[in-house]
């Protein structure tokens, strides 16, 4: 498994989410997306929509991520340059991930593939890569080289895409229209940390959503409570790794192929739908605050939740944290 990869992490606790009555949901737990995930239906008591539910997780790693063999995106990878056919579902996820590298100013690039393979390749060498390796991996980043169409997708040569800050958020939504259609109208999905209320609880009260200390993430700093609204968070503080004897965050910036240092420690987004908190929580983290508030405040939408690197929590006008 990769060590520098630009996911968003783990770090939201579920607080009192037993259902009405102290009625239990029904919960299916497994090991996908290189994560645990949790799907948990507190409206209805169906194994075959949660069996539904694990096989679309399972359909889209298959066809998305890039150490799959024979996924769209392996494929692509593996074209040099060529054009590669792909599903529709594939070219309109980049289609978004390109989208949100043009609004971010290149914070969010799914195209950062290069420069993670080479500092996970540091981790291992314990050798920071050479100021002439960074200058290579950056020229390789730019969603610009990019042409999509509607079921093809062509990369520039030398060029490659890791879905890692996107997928997971494109998943959960699939899976709270799947749900929605079932006729489920309260449910939880959690997908390592990408968190997607479905509705509310059963007797019609928010859920309710920790976010983690970044300094202790066993401890929650502050709680948000939600409704039919996606909740994920990106920081540095539970996965930091050493390149020789020097420590580094696991999220790079695409823009200048370093690991992110800033004044943040994490970037909870609050939005709708959880694609756009998934580039959204990322593309933040790397901007900094300043830049970050200015982005999320753009949005009529979406709210964020911040964690200063001196542990201060500053969130957005319109998020309610709550006892």
């Amino acid at each position: 498994m990769r060590k520098f990869i630009a996911l968003t992490m783990a770090a939201l606790l579920f607080l009192g989410c037993c259902g009405c009555g102290g009625n239990a949901p029904l919960t299916r737990t497994a090991t996908m997306l290189d994560t645990v995930v949790n799907v948990s239906l507190y409206d209805k008591q169906d194994e075959a929509l949660l069996d539904e539910c694990m096989d679309v997780i399972a359909a889209r790693e298959a066809l998305w991520s890039r150490t799959v063999e024979g996924s769209d995106i392996a494929r692509l990878n593996a074209a040099a340059g060529q054009t590669v056919a792909v599903a529709d579902e594939t070219a309109a996820l980049l289609q978004t991930a390109q989208m949100y590298t043009d609004l971010t100013g290149g914070a969010f690039d799914v195209t950062v593939a290069p420069l993670l393979d080479l500092w996970d390749e540091a981790t291992k060498t314990g050798v920071e890569p050479t100021e002439d390796a960074l200058a290579a991996a950056c020229a390789a980043v730019n969603s610009g080289g990019m042409s999509i169409g509607e079921s093809d997708v062509t990369l520039a040569s030398g060029m490659a895409v890791d879905l890692g800050g996107i997928a997971k958020g494109a998943i959960a939504d699939e899976l709270a229209s799947l749900l929605a259609e079932r006729g489920c109208q309260s449910a939880l999905i959690d997908l390592g940390g990408n968190v997607l209320a479905v509705g509310s609880r059963p007797d019609g009260s928010p859920f309710r959503v920790g976010i983690s200390d970044p300094r202790d993430p066993d401890s929650v700093i502050a709680k948000v409570e939600v409704s039919s609204c996606s909740v994920v968070t990106s920081g540095s503080y539970s996965r930091r790794y050493f390149v020789g004897d020097r420590e580094y965050s696991h999220i790079l910036d695409p823009r200048t192929g370093q690991p992110v240092q800033n004044d943040l420690l994490s970037v909870t987004i609050l939005s709708p739908q959880s694609i756009d908190g998934d580039a959204l929580s990322t593309a933040c983290f790397v901007m900094g605050l300043e830049n970050a508030q200015a982005l999320v405040e753009s949005f009529s939408d979406v709210e964020a939740v911040f964690v200063k690197a001196d542990g201060t929590v500053v969130a957005t006008d319109g998020v309610k944290l709550v006892p």
